[in-house]
């Protein structure tokens, strides 16, 4: 079944409206905090865990250690795809399954490249976003494909821009440190949930013309980048779908060089950690 709203973070809402228990959600460190956002919205309990080495998604040692231990605590598992990683994690998520079969694993694919044909496998929910800065732009819509299990029902929200404009100036603050983030801003009317402006059918089509034109420019600019950058400081092929990634060890002064000469650049994955858990 596929479900599709105004926003992604709309879709999350409702799947976590709808779980019959108030049990712990498993969500990796590194998550956006307009999810941590929802998470408080619905009262919905959370952990944040540390992300891999090797994948920069949720440590899956750590997880499976955790359901081993006492399944029964946890609800759910947001599972991010950090940069748009498109590697298969389906081994992850049956063992998941083998632990608890009642876990629900929510695979969140908003960085990646968008996909109207891949089922969910082994996780409940495959989740997609086309909102600002995703790979298809559209500035607004999100949708998923659920399993026939999962329950699934829209929640009808008051929604007003000035306040999720708010929320956002507030995690940027908690981010750099001028501020302790503002916790009322969670009970206030950010969250759209309005209905979508065109149809399913016809957004469908909309982001797969979109889809054309992001990839070949995606292609165009990663090349240039890949050719002209050191080597040293690229990040793995599978981590380029969304963004072109670099790790330097003096990101702000490179940022400020950068934006002296006129051109963008810009810093991702700024851990939850740092505004919720301080």
């Amino acid at each position: 079944m596929i479900v599709y709203e105004q926003r992604a973070s709309t879709i999350l809402y409702n799947i976590l409206m709808s779980l019959g228990n108030d049990k712990t959600f498993l969500v990796p460190s590194n998550v956006c905090p307009i999810v941590v956002a929802v998470l408080l919205k619905v009262k919905r309990k959370f952990e944040l865990i540390d992300i891999s080495n090797n994948t920069l998604c949720i440590d899956e040692n750590r997880v499976t250690a955790m359901l081993k231990k006492d399944s029964s605590k946890y609800a759910g598992i947001l599972f991010v795809r950090s940069y748009g990683i498109n590697d298969s994690f389906e081994d992850f998520f049956g063992s998941i399954k083998n632990i608890n079969d009642d876990i629900l694993i929510i695979d969140d694919r908003c960085l990646s490249l968008p996909s109207f044909k891949d089922e969910p496998i082994n996780a409940d929910v495959n989740l997609y976003s086309t909102g600002y800065s995703k790979f298809v732009d559209l500035g607004w819509g999100g949708y998923a494909n659920l399993k026939d299990v999962v329950n699934y029902t829209p929640h009808s929200l008051k929604f007003n821009p000035e306040d999720l404009s708010l929320l956002n100036t507030s995690f940027r603050n908690a981010i750099d440190k001028t501020e302790a983030f503002n916790f009322e801003l969670i009970h206030t009317d950010w969250l759209d949930a309005s209905i979508p402006p065109i149809s399913f059918d016809e957004y469908e089509k909309l982001v797969l013309k979109s889809y054309s034109g992001s990839a070949t420019l995606k292609m165009f600019f990663n090349l240039r980048y890949s050719s002209g950058l050191s080597e040293y400081i690229q990040m793995g092929d599978k981590f380029q779908n969304w963004r072109f990634n670099i790790k330097v060890p003096e990101k702000k002064i490179l940022l400020e060089k950068i934006f002296k000469e006129g051109l963008f650049a810009s810093s991702h994955y700024a851990p939850s950690s740092m505004i919720f858990y301080n």
